[in-house]
């Protein structure tokens, strides 16, 4: 139970099934008792679930809850109706046929217009400094390595258990999490979500694209075969035309490239209002993947594991500083993001698929970005 917390979870498993459901607000367990019914209908209830449990097993059900400490209560039940009914004290509150909570929501026409700031950003030129010589190379590496955005993130990753069960094969610093389904099948998971505000600020829509073929990149360069996608978009007010059109832009870019890439989206969720007073966040579509690889034990490492092995820079040479990580060291924002060519991103998720066995390591550049591969 995330957004919208009960209202969704019960109207969603409802309209899933062929009856109707009746449940009862004042059973749900509460860490504030000042909640009103609405409140309590509507909370985002991160960490729990809405459990549908034959009666005949309801005890059994509740002992294993129990067992492993997990608050469980029964609010309400399945009916042979075709309606959703929510009460509280007795009193009928909500009357609904589940699909109209869950499929038929309220449709909003909120204005959209592109903001005028685009086009003057595509016309923009950089003043950014170019290293000529060792030194400055040298100064420039340690500049992007010590940057937040690229510096090691392990002080924080190491505060939480990432090796659940001990099926964790990888985890950061590398380009996709991956996790063993089973010690018989060596089956495993791939993960991977990125994103780059300053690309979708530039242009959400080719912003959108880069995020998700940089996603199914890392996977690839794992071992493991992209299958779906899900999503985490973040942007300022809808009110907002310009907001609204930024969103407009990310989703039909996100559409677009799954379509060519084949890859199903299957959930995600869209945060609004990720502004103070008048100032919104940038753009920040961020775009997770899902693959699998079919036997961890011959996943490609990102390290290197010896010295004197070839280095081969693979995929297009497409050099442009519009939204890297060296512009916004040096306060630079402007020009033209990058185009995603996904046809290309095809071919290199295969090559890199079918090359895994002569690969010491592999690893994804993006991130630095003069720009990919």
């Amino acid at each position: 139970m995330g957004g919208a917390g009960l209202s969704c979870a019960t109207s969603e498993l409802a309209s899933a099934g062929t009856g109707g459901m009746q449940i009862h607000l004042d059973r749900v367990p509460l860490r504030d008792q000042t909640l009103s019914p609405e409140e309590i209908l509507m909370s985002e209830s991160q960490e729990r679930m809405c459990a549908i449990v034959e009666p005949a097993k309801i005890k059994r059900f509740l002992s294993i809850c129990k067992k492993w400490d997990v608050t469980a209560t029964v609010i309400g039940e399945v009916t042979d109706s075709d309606r959703l009914k929510i009460y509280w004290h007795d009193n009928l509150i909500v009357e609904v046929p589940p699909r109209t909570v869950a499929h038929e929501g309220p449709v909003y026409q909120r204005p959209l217009a592109k903001p005028a700031y685009v086009d003057e950003m595509a016309k923009k030129a950089l003043n950014l400094p170019i290293p000529r010589n060792d030194a400055e190379i040298k100064a420039a590496i340690l500049k992007i390595a010590t940057s937040p955005n690229v510096a090691d993130k392990s002080w924080v990753t190491n505060q939480y258990d990432h090796y659940v069960q001990g099926n964790t094969i990888l985890a950061q610093p590398e380009d996709s999490g991956l996790v063993r389904i089973d010690e018989e099948t060596h089956l495993g998971v791939a993960i991977s979500t990125d994103a780059n505000a300053r690309w979708s600020y530039l242009d959400p829509y080719e912003g959108t694209k880069l995020a998700l073929a940089e996603s199914c990149r890392n996977i690839a360069t794992t071992g493991a075969r992209p299958l779906a996608v899900t999503n985490c978009l973040n942007f300022g007010s809808p009110e907002d035309p310009g907001v609204m059109w930024q969103f407009a832009e990310s989703v039909r870019g996100l559409a677009d490239a799954c379509l060519e890439l084949g890859l199903p989206v299957t959930g995600g969720n869209v945060s609004f209002y990720n502004q103070t007073g008048e100032v919104a966040i940038l753009p920040t579509p961020i775009i997770g993947t899902l693959g699998v690889i079919q036997d961890v034990r011959k996943r490609t490492p990102m390290g290197f594991s010896q010295s004197e092995l070839d280095i081969y820079l693979v995929g297009r040479d497409e050099i442009t500083l519009a939204g890297s990580e060296w512009a916004y060291l040096h306060g630079e924002r402007g020009g033209r993001a990058p185009r995603a060519d996904l046809e290309h991103e095809k071919r290199l998720i295969e090559f890199l698929l079918e090359g895994q066995r002569y690969f010491d390591s592999a690893h994804d550049l993006s991130l630095v970005d003069l720009r990919h591969r």
